[in-house]
């Protein structure tokens, strides 16, 4: 039996399907706490600040961290992260966080840090990401193009590096401009036009086939959900590329 979340009618291509995907589940604004309170703690140069979400690669990096505290502390622990050093990580709730009891940053990244100061009170919350986990720079800094395999001979492709998404903690997908948004950024041709029930259609089929085929890949994330896209520009124009001859990509 067929259904709107995993599989459309099959059509000639380039026609609309008789049944659209159900759109992704996330939420466009994301709020990186948990309902019960913060996760852990992280201390630094006897400076302590609250952790409220926490997300890594596979090599126990950090990929997303959300802090909560006053502006010097906050600053010394991420003083220290930026000079490479492991810092000591209290989870509140252990059995939800098997990873590294500590918290370092990834040498081959460069981050980007948000501060807001809290209303009525002397703390600020701070988001650090990665440059690849934010869309506007990824947009605004393309990646290089380099020579292709000789099967491409024709083309440059972009050479994108990893990007990660991010979504509320309790959603199971992100929202479909964010994941629109790193593609876009890694210079992914999308063919998509018309209304916008199908571009919704269009961010669905490719977030679930890009899972079935390792595109999108889960990262251990408490307080927040997260997601690594692998940088196969021509992969991924490859899957886009069969959705609109089979069909299942409609495209007017």
């Amino acid at each position: 039996m067929t259904t709107p979340a995993h599989r459309c009618v099959a059509t000639p291509p380039h026609a609309v399907p008789t049944v659209l995907s159900a759109p992704l589940s996330g939420k466009q604004q994301i709020t990186p706490f948990l309902p019960d309170g913060p996760i852990g703690e992280i201390e630094a140069d006897g400076q302590c600040v609250l952790v409220t979400a926490l997300a890594i690669n596979q090599a126990n990096e950090v990929i997303f961290l959300s802090l909560v505290g006053r502006d010097t502390s906050s600053s010394a622990v991420l003083a220290q992260l930026w000079q490479g050093k492991q810092l000591p990580l209290s989870v509140r709730k252990p059995h939800l966080w098997p990873p590294s009891p500590h918290v370092q940053r990834c040498k081959e990244l460069t981050y980007t840090s948000i501060t807001s100061t809290l209303p009525t009170s002397k703390m600020v919350h701070t988001i650090t990401m990665p440059h690849t986990g934010h869309i506007q720079e990824g947009l605004l800094h393309p990646p290089t193009t380099v020579s292709p395999p000789p099967h491409h001979a024709e083309h440059r492709v972009p050479v994108s590096k990893e990007r990660f998404l991010f979504a509320n903690w309790d959603e199971e997908e992100p929202h479909s401009s964010s994941f629109f948004g790193h593609l876009h950024a890694m210079r992914i041709v999308v063919l998509y036009r018309g209304e916008a029930e199908l571009r919704e259609h269009w961010a669905a089929e490719l977030w679930r086939r890009g899972l079935r085929r390792s595109l999108i890949l889960p990262c251990p994330s408490l307080g927040i959900r997260a997601w690594r896209i692998e940088p196969d520009v021509l992969a991924w124009n490859a899957l886009i590329g069969q959705g609109v001859r089979d069909g299942w990509l409609p495209w007017r």
